[in-house]
């Protein structure tokens, strides 16, 4: 999955050939094999002596190369593929594809925050207590799925000022230590939910 709905991204261990590698060049399509949605680029030349687009190390010693296709116009909900080829010193070619990534270009769906504890199933609007608690439901997203929830706690009623957020588990009934407030200071809940490619929402107690 990813979000971004104008790039792809591919990586490839170094490819064999009997009569040398000539040079690399990596498309993207609707299915595998296919260059329906970017042409070929020739990304490497490995005969002039050029230096390596994009190579990093591998444990293995093996060459590993990446490549980033830009300037793309990819559809919410499709799967797209990467196919790249090895062209010889003779021209044969050799092509392998990805198993596909899916475009998830939306933000989970907000869910409901509340503040207490779970077990009494109702929102808490006063305490006595150091320690608050915040619970929520009903956040989803249709297409990637919900990887990760993140919560706060602040005076600001506004999410998107939040610094520092603290990972939870999903489902989970939150506890924070506020340590001494002043008496009638209000405290919000803010609860951070990340889709599976990568794009969030924020809801507010």
């Amino acid at each position: 999955w990813q979000f971004d709905n104008s790039s792809l991204s591919a990586s490839w261990m170094a490819f064999y050939s009997f009569f040398g590698p000539e040079r690399y060049e990596v498309c993207a399509g609707t299915e595998p094999l296919l260059c329906d949605v970017a042409a070929f680029e020739n990304v490497t030349n490995l005969t002039d002596g050029s230096p390596l687009i994009r190579a990093v190390p591998h444990p293995t010693h093996l060459q590993v190369y990446n490549h980033t296709l830009l300037d793309l116009e990819l559809l919410h909900g499709r799967t797209y593929y990467i196919t790249v080829t090895l062209v010889d010193t003779i021209g044969r070619r050799t092509n392998l594809s990805s198993n596909g990534v899916r475009v998830d270009a939306t933000p989970p769906l907000p869910g409901a925050v509340y503040d207490g504890r779970l077990r009494d199933f109702a929102d808490t609007d006063f305490t006595w207590s150091s320690k608050v608690f915040s619970w929520w439901d009903l956040f989803s997203d249709p297409e990637s799925g919900i990887k990760r929830f993140q919560v706060a706690c602040t005076t600001d009623p506004d999410g998107r000022t939040v610094d520092v957020w603290t990972d939870v588990q999903p489902g989970t009934v939150v506890s924070v230590s506020t340590h001494i407030v002043p008496d009638g200071t209000v405290l919000y809940h803010h609860v951070k939910a990340w889709s599976v490619a990568g794009l969030f929402c924020i809801v507010t107690s």
